[in-house]
């Protein structure tokens, strides 16, 4: 495996489940193999694919040694991309997951095992907040990517956040790297918003906001109603996909990868799992 990537932000609701999922679709279609791996208890991964996948077994049993010794991981319909739901995790367990993945030993052995599968690339789909479980995943990742709701509070406290990302790379883990914010959900046609994008050129280094924007339009809330990517909402791939393909080559090009595009006419699957 050659890189693992943490994508959590500060606020909830922004499109870390969106961005994780439909970058791990671009990746592998550009012949990275990825695993994106849900973090969170809420089971937001699990509550956005449809398919007759039985999701409940995932993460939290394995960790619990309830999956017989075999990482539960979920093929996908599209080669190269796999799945890791964090598996049914009731309200009252949420601590036990919690510590469960807080011990490095084993959650690194998980994170190797996805790479024993055939993943080049893990991606972290972290709860909201700084709490132990995005602790953990920052301790394990290679690379971070922020998603920034393109609206004014987003900003507010996402330096607070970056500081946590610095003590733990001074602290535990010196090859994490900030890859960048991603600016999602931006209304092109609101001044406020568009103010956002404009204030985070502004406070911080050009090379840490990613060029790729993710607008707010409603393919991206019809997509998460039908439970599949952008990119499946229709035969051939959705125009809004391309954004997250570019994305993909931007991130492979932070990582100084390079990567070969697939055919822009190659029919996209309606079906994910």
């Amino acid at each position: 495996m050659d890189g693992i990537i943490a994508i959590c932000s500060q606020k909830g609701g922004v499109g870390k489940t969106t961005l994780a999922l439909n970058l791990g679709l671009a990746l592998a279609e550009l012949g990275v193999p990825a695993t994106v791996v849900e973090l969170d208890p809420q089971g937001c991964l699990a509550d956005s694919l449809t398919g007759e996948s039985d999701l409940r077994a995932g993460l939290m049993a394995y960790l619990e040694g309830r999956s017989g010794g075999t990482l539960p991981l979920v093929p996908t319909r599209v080669q190269g991309l796999t799945l890791l739901p964090a598996g049914e995790i009731p309200p009252e367990n949420e601590l036990d997951f919690e510590d469960l993945v807080s011990e490095d030993e084993r959650f690194a052995a998980v994170l190797a095992a996805c790479g024993e599968a055939g993943s080049r690339l893990v991606l972290l789909d972290c709860p909201s907040g700084f709490g132990t479980i995005v602790q953990a995943a920052l301790r394990q990742a290679s690379g971070v990517l922020i998603p920034v709701q393109a609206e004014p509070l987003a900003l507010r406290g996402l330096g607070r956040f970056l500081s946590g990302i610095e003590s733990v790379r001074t602290e535990t883990n010196p090859a994490l790297t900030l890859l960048g914010l991603v600016v999602m959900m931006l209304d092109k046609g609101s001044d406020t918003s568009l103010s956002v994008l404009t204030s985070a050129w502004g406070a911080f280094d050009p090379a840490v906001v990613c060029e790729t924007v993710i607008p707010r339009r409603d393919e991206f809330l019809r997509a998460s109603l039908l439970g599949v990517p952008v990119a499946f909402l229709g035969r051939r791939t959705h125009p809004e996909a391309r954004r997250f393909q570019a994305l993909a080559l931007e991130v492979l090009e932070r990582l100084e990868w390079g990567a070969k595009e697939e055919d822009e006419d190659a029919d996209a699957i309606r079906t994910l799992v």
